[in-house]
């Protein structure tokens, strides 16, 4: 049997949103958006001449403003974790306490939300391993954030063993290096 009992902060969730951008290919998308961005202010300065006149503030300012949507979409996971943590402060507020045997596992929630809930390793979406979490995902747009610092029975190791054995592989993936 293996425990764990945690509670989600705004640094779980970063951590979190973190690894789906970087799972997207952060590198590839912020080069798409400078590529495009680039296109889009030599055609937005090409217009403001035409229509304004060659005024340098005017160009400078929308320069600006166009260089910094990439900067946006680099910090998105820290504001998306603090807007979470707005939005939902009983999520943040709930803990949870994982219990997991062979076949399945059990989740228990305090908290302003509580409850318990049993699923079959077979029935979940997907499970990722990450160098300091787990994230379970009963559903597509549904997961369990797991810190791998919060176990109380067992290790972090043991957890990874058992969803290697009883998941398909093309359903857990190990990203610990």
């Amino acid at each position: 049997m293996i425990e764990v009992t945690t509670k989600y902060t705004k640094e779980s969730f970063r951590k979190y949103q973190w690894f789906h951008t970087a799972r997207a290919g952060v590198r590839k998308v912020v080069f798409i958006i400078f590529l495009a961005l680039m296109f889009c202010e030599g055609a937005a300065l090409l217009s403001l001449s035409i229509i304004v006149g060659r005024n340098l503030a005017t160009r400078v300012f929308l320069s600006l403003f166009l260089l910094f949507l990439p900067l946006l979409h680099i910090l998105r996971p820290r504001i998306s974790a603090r807007l979470a943590l707005k939005k939902s402060p009983a999520l943040f507020d709930a803990g949870l306490t994982f219990v997991f045997h062979e076949d399945h596992f059990t989740v228990l929630t305090t908290g302003m939300i509580s409850g318990t809930t049993d699923i079959r390793y077979e029935a979940l979406y997907r499970a990722y391993q990450t160098r300091d979490s787990f994230y379970l995902y009963p559903q597509q747009r549904l997961s369990y954030l797991i810190d791998k610092s919060s176990f109380t029975v067992g290790k972090p190791e043991d957890l990874a063993a058992l969803l290697e054995r009883v998941m398909p592989a093309k359903k857990y993936r190990s990203y610990v290096k």
